[in-house]
């Protein structure tokens, strides 16, 4: 069976003298995916239709557009590009304001010395793939906040009390559906906090309820596929209790919290064995310093603690 081949990481090269392009291919055509334009408007162009490139090369001196002024745009649609300049000896000083405002990673002066050349894009590529990461990682955090914050403000901002039947039920339903399915969670469970206490309802998705829905899966199919709000089993209640930190659950049968004889833990253990539940993130859902609710992400089986 043939190994799937990694793509290699590409790079693209600015440079209005066909013989530059040529010789700045041959440098790194083996280890990157070389692209080439003569012209900064036509690198833009390239820009728009290749995702991921990494490492861009640009000299200074080029018509209709000069080397800083493509890079200054590129810092702006493409943040994460990092932007190396080819320039002469005389242009050095034009360069420093660039450097300076963190548009250029840096500049290489005419004639380059290959090595010294090839190195400096490897570290370029290091150097993309750390903000690359940082990136996604935040962009997940922002996810998980915006998440959390939608279901703080439904809670707050609604009588959850007077309600009774009212749509505020439907709508927490489908956050917590939203909440599972989003963060790939095999169980999420909500439980407003009302009058000092959980509440004796709570709304609970399942994975196993929506496992025929893709990542397409639309708010509207969400709420179809929901299983409505339940108290008809107790035992998945005792798998949410009242916190005002964050709890991390690795692995229940290491944990102290259900360990020994106390009712609570006895009771907490029985839940968690009949659920198959293995690890949790227990989260509670504070406004203007007051508990609202509680929230419990649960991994069942051998899956991977939900903590790491």
């Amino acid at each position: 069976m043939k190994s799937l081949a990694i793509p290699k990481p590409k790079i693209l090269v600015v440079d209005d003298e066909p013989d530059n392009l040529d010789l700045l291919y041959r440098t790194f055509y083996r280890e990157y995916k070389v692209l080439r334009a003569e012209s900064g408007p036509a690198a833009l162009e390239i820009l728009e239709q290749e995702g991921d490139v990494a490492v861009i090369i640009s000299d200074q001196r080029m018509p209709m557009m000069s080397g800083t002024e493509f890079l200054s745009l590129t810092a702006t649609r493409y943040p994460d590009i990092i932007r190396i300049i080819l320039t002469g000896y005389t242009d050095v000083e034009d360069l420093v304001e660039a450097i300076n405002a963190g548009k250029v990673f840096k500049f290489v002066t005419k004639p380059w010395d290959e090595e010294e050349l090839k190195l400096l894009v490897r570290q370029a590529w290091d150097t993309h793939n750390v903000l690359k990461v940082r990136t996604e990682e935040l962009t997940r955090s922002l996810r998980r906040e915006s998440l959390l914050n939608t279901v703080t403000n439904t809670i707050r901002n609604a009588q959850y009390g007077r309600l009774g039947t009212s749509p505020l039920k439907q709508i927490l339903q489908i956050i917590v559906n939203t909440v599972g399915h989003m963060l790939e969670i095999d169980v999420c469970i909500l439980r407003p906090f009302q009058e000092k206490e959980l509440a004796k309802e709570w709304f609970i998705y399942q994975k196993s309820n929506l496992d025929k829905l893709n990542n397409g899966t639309s708010e509207e199919n969400l709420a179809l596929a929901t299983p409505t709000l339940s108290n008809s089993s107790s035992s998945w209640g005792e798998t949410v209790w009242e916190t005002q930190d964050i709890e991390v659950i690795n692995d229940v049968t290491l944990d102290d919290r259900f360990l020994g004889d106390e009712p609570e833990n006895n009771n907490r253990r029985s839940a968690y064995q009949q659920a198959n539940i293995r690890s949790s993130l227990i989260v509670p859902l504070i406004s203007q310093q007051s508990l609202i609710a509680v929230m419990a992400l649960h991994q069942r089986g051998g899956a991977l603690p939900v903590g790491r």
